[in-house]
């Protein structure tokens, strides 16, 4: 079974719960399954991808966590995403762990805000968004980065899938069998794009745009 599968097996128990610390507490328990491997960066931009369409609303499903972080590591100047890694000693698997024993925290003091998962946007489909985030990375996964790319779009679907939000699916599989057709791999890997992509390509930001060349040649976006 793929990793989407997978994922979306595992959220039909919390199809009818519009409490987001739910899922934050089920990526905690099976970060394989949600991006992969115990890696704060890959929470956190799952995370980006999850609340893409609160920030379209002005809303953050994060607001009170980032005044919290401030007051919890006494630094007005840091936001949240900087400072567990900073604090962390830039080690991913010890933020990973710290981001939800701080959270832990922040769910029992007054900057608490818990934000309902129910949405009535018109939402993007995935190519759409793929089309946005090659034009505004920056704004959105701050630099070029295939990693950053992929678990923002996981956060994204994951959205969707709780929200039963049904829409034209991106043919992530189109993407697999071309890459299988060009490569012979003789590795136990899982074979999805991400993986693939990844095995082949070292440095994160050509990764990114050779995800992005694929797609446009083969037209699916």
């Amino acid at each position: 079974m793929n990793k989407r599968l997978k994922l979306n097996s595992l959220l039909k128990e919390y199809k009818n719960t519009k409490d987001i610390t739910k899922v934050i507490e089920a990526i905690k328990l099976r970060p394989e399954i949600f991006i992969g491997t115990k890696s704060y960066t890959r929470l956190i931009f799952f995370l980006k991808g999850f609340e893409y369409n609160y920030n379209n609303l002005s809303k953050s499903l994060f607001d009170g966590f980032e005044l919290f972080i401030k007051k919890y590591y006494k630094n007005e100047y840091i936001n949240s995403y900087k400072a567990i890694l900073l604090y962390s000693g830039f080690n991913e698997y010890l933020a990973f762990d710290n981001f939800f024993r701080i959270f832990d925290v922040y769910k029992k003091s007054k900057y608490f805000n818990n934000i309902s998962l129910e949405c009535d946007l018109k939402v993007l489909d995935v190519g759409s968004l793929l089309r946005l985030l090659k034009k505004d990375y920056n704004k959105h996964i701050y630099v070029k980065s295939f990693e950053r790319l992929m678990v923002f779009i996981y956060g994204y679907e994951c959205f969707l899938t709780l929200n039963d939000l049904k829409i034209e699916e991106f043919h992530f599989d189109v993407i697999t069998k071309y890459l299988l057709s060009k490569n012979y791999f003789n590795i136990n890997m899982t074979l999805n794009c991400e993986s693939i992509i990844r095995y082949m390509i070292d440095n994160d930001e050509h990764a990114f745009d050779y995800f992005y060349g694929i797609i446009e040649q083969l037209k699916l976006i």
